[in-house]
């Protein structure tokens, strides 16, 4: 399986999602994002994509098994995200419920869908307490102006996963009561009911639009 992660917004969870999806499904990442992120969370396969080049090396492009960590360069899809999207089974798009991050998720997601098959958009550290819940669901309605509303899905808010995806599995270690133990696992639990649904509407690789 091969899927590129991508947008348009920085800031918005594409390295993260990236990084514990390919951890999840034993992928290899391939990224043009730092580094030093992988270093710290105990990613030994992935590759930095060389600055100096305007593509993706074929013998990267050419491999299954992928990840594609991919930050947009200036606003537009360049040539690095034009090969990964191209050779890829789907595309993740990672958005917030900010204004900025939709607007830039919808004008990432029309630049990129006739290159792509199937687009999902994971709206990432979502809440759904009740006074947080219209930004969600407006959020949904206007991605469903683009995209099927079976291929949006959400990634619920989690501190204690956060701090994991950014420092590393050492974290687990200042995980001092049970509760901790009993939210960490429900965390990750959510992540990975997240990762088979996206599997699944990548396996089913109808074109939808």
């Amino acid at each position: 399986m091969t899927i590129t992660v991508a947008n348009y917004k920085g800031g918005v969870g594409k390295s993260t999602i990236a990084m514990s999806y390919a951890v999840s499904r034993n992928l290899k990442l391939v990224t043009n994002d730092l580094s030093s992120q992988y270093d710290n969370v105990g990613i030994t396969d992935y590759v930095k994509l060389p600055e100096n080049k305007k593509r993706i090396p074929p013998e990267l492009l050419h491999s299954d098994n992928t990840v594609y960590d991919l930050g947009a360069m200036n606003g537009k899809v360049d040539h690095k995200i034009l090969d990964a999207i191209k050779h890829s089974e789907a595309l993740i798009v990672p958005t917030l419920t900010d204004q900025r991050s939709l607007e830039a998720t919808i004008q990432f997601i029309n630049d990129a869908k006739q290159y792509v098959d199937t687009i999902i958009v994971v709206i990432n550290r979502t809440s759904m307490a009740k006074k947080n819940l219209k930004d969600y669901e407006y959020a949904k309605a206007l991605i469903s102006t683009v995209i099927p509303p079976t291929h949006i899905k959400l990634l619920k808010e989690s501190t204690l996963y956060s701090r994991i995806a950014k420092h590393g599995f050492s974290e687990l270690t200042e995980v001092q009561n049970e509760h901790g133990v009993r939210a960490l696992r429900k965390a990750v639990d959510y992540q990975y009911q997240l990762f088979n649904e996206i599997d699944e509407l990548i396996i089913a690789g109808n074109r939808i639009y």
